[in-house]
């Protein structure tokens, strides 16, 4: 809170010698901007939470759809399988480290989550990738 004294009169100025409080609001810092970098920290939680439940997921699903193909007694999978399931897994991360990056502290609208969930997605294919390499290796 200010004080003013008013030291002029007019039309729209109060009596000289007046004193009018005067609400000026605190100088405070702005707020986090929808693209700024978060912290190292936050990455790389939010892109091992998200490649998690991205290989979780389409772990499921590529259960249930080679269950179904078995039933039916189709033999191999289809061409598109392979790359649907690689597409969805990073949908998934994407998705998932939107959702979890909103509750770390972002404000507003912020892209920051999709991005690196969609990286932690890619991540869970690449890695999943990289040890069925190595046990088909063995």
């Amino acid at each position: 809170m200010a004080t003013v004294t008013v030291t002029k009169s007019g039309p729209n100025v109060n009596v000289p010698g007046q004193t009018i409080e005067v609400s000026v609001p605190q100088h405070t810092s702005p707020p986090a901007s929808a693209h700024s970098l978060p912290s190292a920290q936050s990455i790389a939680l939010i892109a091992c939470l998200s490649a998690v439940i991205a290989w979780g997921v389409v772990q499921a699903f590529k259960q249930g759809v080679t269950g179904y193909r078995k039933a039916k007694k189709k033999p191999g999978s289809p061409w598109w399988l392979s790359s649907a399931l690689r597409a969805m897994s990073i949908i998934i991360g994407a998705l998932a480290g939107w959702l979890l990056f909103d509750p770390m502290g972002a404000t507003g609208v912020d892209y920051w989550g999709l991005a690196i969930g969609g990286s932690g997605g890619a991540l869970a294919t690449i890695i999943v990738q990289q040890i069925k390499s190595r046990i088909k290796g063995k």
